[in-house]
């Protein structure tokens, strides 16, 4: 199985070659306007064979939303996210007054608005405290995992994911005449696990003996593992960076009742995801041990540490020499509706990233267009991505010639890779989002992907 190995935010992986092209035909009309281009000719007759490719990794500590949830289904097999993190003490010297006592500790964490998977199924979590620190000084990647004690922190079992929905809070406290008093607010959508109160006595029992200081914080608590049920259908995004990611001591003490203190979580806490995918018998997993080239009917792609695809171009590859100017190339594909695999405005692909085995470094960035026209009204430009809505499927369209007029006049100079004159394509937002998707490959009896091209052929 081959696999890739990515570095940073990026997406799924498409590489595409083309093996050779048919006579000049008469250019398309959803293709080109007329008479934009003069004694050019127009092809979509190009091999193409397409490789699905398994991702390896990127780093996992460079962002504010981090994914928590699992995935399971019969084309994709199983993907679960989970996420590390550290809390910070605000201050030295942090005392909870004269004989406090404690009502509760609660961790928090702020959604993001963004479901993916089977969104109607119920979910359970679990909150693990670290035996290891998390080094902030190291950048971890999307495989590293930390030791963690076995018990449970704290769990919640067959929950819906109410993202979208306040929370409203009540509180108690003490007024200045000495007579308890309560009230409430509404706070934005956060989900709320309840710690074991062991948790709370022992921040309250240290601070009675020796006030808390942020160097030694670490000795008392090194952070916590947030884990969903292998078994849960639905990953859920939360922003791990937001005021309403925390942990939060309530407790009371003899001067007053509802006492708040939060251990946050800022832009300087080392937070991880960790993510874990077994394709097994999956429909994914058969095509990946396939020979190759094993996506010519189906291709498959997925974020996380997922999946991307090759495509490989003959034909640039043996007509370098030759002497064409490349007016105009798209890569049209197709996103399929699958049984397994759901799409809404929020979990279909919403960009692509292209990138060169050249230099295994970004060449374009391509950025989402939303259409509801026709698709043979359209033609992309560079650095767009076309999405176009049909009744049953939506197609996507994006411009590379200068990729591959780089190839025939030699303006991309082969480095290590002297045998891969590829181009990869990747999701956006890769590491943070659930998107799944199936295309259709260059076979497909009704969907193939094409790669459409006008060229002018140069005389001496």
């Amino acid at each position: 199985m081959k696999k890739i190995i990515f570095l940073g935010l990026l997406g799924l992986s498409l590489t595409f070659t083309w093996s050779a092209c048919n006579e000049p035909t008469t250019l398309g009309a959803d293709f080109i306007e007329d008479n934009e281009f003069l004694n050019a000719v127009f092809t979509d007759t190009f091999t193409l064979n397409v490789q699905t490719i398994q991702l390896d990794t990127f780093l996992a500590v460079t962002k504010s939303n981090y994914l928590l949830g699992a995935l399971n289904d019969e084309t994709f097999g199983h993907a679960s996210a989970g996420i590390y993190s550290d809390v910070l003490l605000g201050a030295n010297d942090v005392t909870f007054g004269k004989n406090p006592v404690l009502d509760s500790i609660v961790l928090t964490l702020r959604y993001d608005n963004v479901l993916f998977g089977d969104t109607t199924s119920l979910n359970s979590i679990y909150v693990y405290e670290l035996n290891e620190e998390i080094n902030d000084t190291i950048n971890y990647y999307t495989k590293q995992t930390f030791d963690y004690q076995p018990t449970p922190l704290g769990e919640l079992q067959n929950i819906g994911y109410n993202y979208l929905d306040s929370v409203q809070l009540s509180y108690y406290t003490t007024t200045d005449d000495g007579r308890d008093s309560s009230y409430f607010t509404k706070t934005p959508p956060h989900l709320r696990i309840p710690l074991d109160n062991e948790l709370g006595e022992r921040i309250l029992q240290k601070a009675a003996e020796d006030t808390l200081r942020i160097d030694g914080f670490n000795d008392l608590f090194k952070g916590f593992y947030v884990q969903p049920d292998p078994e849960n259908k639905t990953m859920v995004s939360f922003n791990m960076r937001s005021s309403f990611s925390q942990i939060t001591l309530y407790y009371a003490n003899d001067s007053t009742k509802g006492n708040i203190y939060n251990f946050r979580i800022d832009a300087t806490t080392p937070v991880v995801s960790n993510y874990q995918i077994d394709y097994g018998t999956s429909i994914v997993g058969n095509q990946l041990n396939a020979a190759y080239p094993n996506s010519q009917e189906y291709i498959y792609m997925q974020s996380l540490d997922g999946l991307g695809f090759q495509v490989d171009a003959p034909f640039f590859k043996t007509h370098n020499s030759e002497k064409y100017l490349l007016n105009k190339v798209e890569l049209e594909m197709t996103l399929l509706p699958q049984e397994g695999v759901m799409y809404s405005d929020d979990t279909q692909p919403d960009g692509l990233v292209m990138s060169s085995y050249l230099t295994d470094s970004l060449v374009y960035d391509i950025e989402r267009f939303n259409s509801n026209t026709t698709l043979d009204t359209l033609s992309a430009t560079v650095g767009d991505l076309l999405q176009i809505k049909f009744n049953t499927a939506t197609a996507y369209r994006t411009s590379i010639n200068g990729y591959y007029q780089g190839l025939i006049d030699g303006t991309f100079v082969d480095g290590e890779n002297s045998t891969n004159r590829n181009t990869l394509f990747f999701m956006n937002l890769q590491d943070f989002t659930g998107y799944r998707a199936v295309f259709g490959g260059p076979k497909h009896p009704d969907y193939p992907m094409r790669l459409k091209a006008i060229y002018t052929p140069i005389n001496d």
